[in-house]
């Protein structure tokens, strides 16, 4: 799932990763206190989950670096 954010009226950042949140719903959604360019998305379980795929995941994402990829997985 493509979670998109509008942090700027005029410049929309979608934060997106094939291999870890495709086909995963977004569960919860919350900003760094401590840096507040980082957001943390929580993902649940896969549509078509096999045993060796997590139930669900925690990306961080940075909006001050335009990456295609989270900065950290857990």
């Amino acid at each position: 799932m493509k979670v998109q954010f509008f942090i700027f009226p005029t410049s929309p950042s979608s934060f997106n990763d094939d291999v870890w949140t495709s086909e995963r719903t977004v569960s919860a959604i919350t900003w760094s206190a401590i840096h507040p360019e980082l957001v943390y998305v929580a993902y649940g379980p896969k549509e078509k989950n096999n045993l060796n795929e997590p139930e669900g995941i925690i990306c961080v994402w940075n909006t001050d670096f335009k990456k295609e990829s989270p900065e950290f997985i857990s």
